[in-house]
């Protein structure tokens, strides 16, 4: 049996694309990446790893200078 992404796993990620600061993002990011690597499941760490590297694209928030 595969272990099926659950309900918290999918409202979390859901959660980066809501409003909030740069550094909100950055931490709720982070939290989502290591929350995938440690469930267990390999096709949601694997995704995390891809998404990973666009986290400079999909990041919505701007970084003040």
């Amino acid at each position: 049996m595969t272990p099926q992404p659950r309900k918290a796993d999918q409202s979390s990620l859901k959660a980066l694309w809501s409003g909030g600061t740069a550094w909100n993002w950055r931490r709720a990011w982070r939290e989502w990446l290591s929350q995938a690597a440690e469930s267990g499941i390999p096709s949601l760490s694997q995704f995390a790893r891809r998404l990973s590297k666009y986290c400079r694209g999909i990041s919505r928030v701007r970084w003040s200078m």
